[in-house]
């Protein structure tokens, strides 16, 4: 997946469960994260989703999204510096820690993990619910 510069986002790949068909509606992308079986797209205020993994209500669907991120079969975002997740749960993934502040999400297998601004890692999902002891502040993180 990539963002044109002009916005249009463009997906190609394995397309089984329609997750590189970008709707047309979704212009002037500001992110993209793919998973498993699905691709998300940040769009100014607004997280659009493609096809299978549920759509979140209308209402969360209209809140203000700074950072998305997908995993194998669930998917992770930030709203307000706090954490909304969705989609299969079968390994815990749906069990965001209550942290706020947040900065930076990211997605693995069957498990997220979060980044608060005083560099707190926070981890959840397929059997991940702590750190290392000792971890010192971090800048960034990837899954």
């Amino acid at each position: 997946m990539a963002i044109h510069d002009d916005g249009l986002p463009e997906a190609w790949g394995l397309n089984t469960n329609s997750q590189a068909t970008i709707p047309v509606t979704v212009t002037n992308a500001l992110m993209m994260a793919g998973g498993s079986d699905f691709s998300l797209a940040l769009v100014p205020n607004v997280a659009a989703f493609t096809a299978p993994t549920p759509v979140p209500t209308r209402e969360q669907s209209t809140i203000r999204v700074s950072r998305i991120s997908a995993g194998d079969e669930s998917a992770v975002a930030t709203v307000d510096g706090t954490i909304i997740v969705w989609g299969n749960d079968t390994n815990n993934q749906l069990a965001a820690p209550a942290v706020t502040n947040i900065v930076a999400v990211a997605s693995g297998n069957r498990f997220h993990v979060a980044l608060d601004d005083a560099g707190v890692v926070s981890a959840w999902g397929d059997g991940i619910s702590a750190v290392p002891a000792g971890l010192p502040a971090m800048r960034a993180l990837a899954a």
